[in-house]
């Protein structure tokens, strides 16, 4: 009877614990999603303005975990649909008052009227932008991943500025 026997010697990156290479593969790539969701909320959020309706900071992160391995970009005001889409022309009209009272935009004075004709918006698409983004960057971002715990490193949290850059060359 004869028998074959192969052995074989583990070198390189491969050689070091598998439970060490787990572990550091799981934190690069957590570290490579939470880089490119966090200047995707940025990205989200740039267009909307800063003001008193929440909107802008409505738009909420949860960061991936190492257990979880993801990452969720949301927000649940009731009138972000309204910023994000298309709006048509329409009417705005007081529910339950006799005129509507608003300020225009660099004004003092208050304006009372019976009704507004609102010719619509364009929509932001800003969550359409991030999405773009992050399908473009995060196939990268999870390449440099690997390729470092594969070379024994950790990976550094890449900041918005070297994203943007990114974001610029796809």
């Amino acid at each position: 009877m004869l028998a074959l026997q192969i052995q074989t010697e583990l070198t390189g990156p491969i050689a070091r614990p598998a439970g060490e290479l787990s572990r550091l593969l799981n934190r690069n790539v957590t570290t490579a999603i939470n880089s490119v969701m966090a200047e995707a909320k940025r990205i989200a959020q740039a267009p909307i303005p800063r003001g008193p309706s929440g909107i802008r900071k409505s738009i909420e992160l949860e960061r991936a975990r190492i257990s979880t391995g993801e990452a969720k970009l949301e927000t649940t005001h009731p009138l972000f649909r309204f910023v994000e889409e298309r709006t048509r022309p329409h009417v705005i009209a007081p529910k339950n008052k006799k005129a509507l009272a608003f300020r225009p935009r660099r004004s003092r004075k208050m304006v009372f009227t019976k009704r507004v004709v609102h010719p619509g918006t364009a929509g932001k698409r800003s969550f359409a932008a991030a999405d773009t983004f992050v399908e473009r960057s995060l196939g990268p971002q999870l390449e440099m991943a690997v390729f470092a715990a594969l070379d024994g490193r950790e990976l550094p949290r890449v900041t918005s500025a070297v994203l943007s850059a990114l974001q610029g060359l796809l």
